[in-house]
């Protein structure tokens, strides 16, 4: 499956069984509702996917919108079983995850 959004710059991969959504560079009020739209269409049309990856390597910009996009999303995901995972979290949206303290309860991971 591959779903892109060249307007938003979203593209998802399914990846044996996992989903893989690479972010744009910015996840703003302009970007938040197509995230949370993409994500939502893929919890309710592939359930056979028990985890959702997250590339947020190119996500420099995240305001408070994309804030509760991302936070929705993760809540939605859990609620249907599914994994959620942010990879490669680019510094500065590092730093609004540690602010907020979600930092704490997302799984993040680095990979080269």
């Amino acid at each position: 499956m591959l779903v892109q959004d060249q307007i938003h710059a979203l593209s998802v991969t399914d990846f044996n069984g996992t989903l893989l959504l690479k972010l744009p560079a910015r996840l703003s009020n302009y970007e938040a509702p197509v995230f949370t739209q993409v994500c939502q269409q893929l919890l309710q049309k592939d359930l056979s996917s028990k985890q959702i990856v997250m590339d947020c390597s190119q996500t420099s910009f995240l305001d408070r919108y994309g804030l509760n996009a991302l936070v929705t999303n993760i809540n939605v995901a859990r609620q249907h079983g599914v994994a959620f995972t942010l990879r490669n979290v680019h510094p500065a949206m590092r730093v609004v995850l540690s602010i907020t303290g979600l930092e704490e309860v997302l799984t993040i991971e680095v990979v080269s």
